[in-house]
């Protein structure tokens, strides 16, 4: 478990992920923070991340595909978990999503879709193009429902992850909707029934 990491440390710790969890039945990554995508890749910043421009943003956060590559060689099933809000990164500097453009692609809001990779499934908060709600009692909606049905026994974890989805959309009046990538070529119970 991490908290609050720079780019380093991500990295470091999808080692340690990697090293300590070979020959696991199943790797599971959650990131919580903040995320954007340029031209089809998915990033997720660091608390170093550099928005003083869209080249140095990029060197500064770590790709989604990366992770969810790691995840997939450590077990036969991979779970990727997303819990990103999407703010601009450079509302601040006034160069704006517009002008920030970056491997022939501009900066958008919210995340684009993954490519499936068998044997893995990937949750984010909130589907393709939109943006994710931070919540207000300390957990996201995402989060809160995920520690609400992750749990309960005898779910599938596709099952589980539609109770997450209508419950962030119910909690959400219908501003959020989490999205799933799903590969997964068998059944996965995240809890045994009792």
């Amino acid at each position: 478990r991490e908290h609050d990491r720079n780019l380093r440390r991500m990295r470091r710790a999808l080692e340690d992920l990697e090293y300590d969890g070979a020959g696991a039945d199943v790797a599971l990554g959650y990131f919580a923070g903040h995320g954007f995508e340029v031209a089809g890749d998915n990033r997720l910043l660091a608390v170093d991340g550099d928005s003083s421009s869209a080249a140095a943003l990029m060197d500064t956060s770590l790709s989604l595909t990366e992770i969810r590559e790691t995840v997939a060689r450590i077990a036969q099933i991979g779970i990727v978990l997303v819990d990103a809000c999407r703010e601009d990164p450079f509302a601040a500097t006034g160069e704006g999503r517009g002008g920030a453009s970056l491997k022939g692609g501009a900066l958008s809001t919210g995340f684009a879709p993954v490519d499936r990779e068998t044997g893995t499934l990937v949750g984010f908060a909130t589907a393709p193009g939109d943006t994710a709600s931070d919540g207000t009692d300390g957990h996201s909606p995402f989060a809160a429902a995920l520690v609400r049905h992750l749990g309960t026994p005898g779910l599938e974890v596709r099952s589980v992850l539609t109770l997450v989805q209508q419950e962030v959309y119910d909690r959400t009046a219908g501003d959020q909707l989490p999205y799933v990538e799903s590969a997964l070529p068998r059944l996965f119970f995240a809890a045994e029934e009792a």
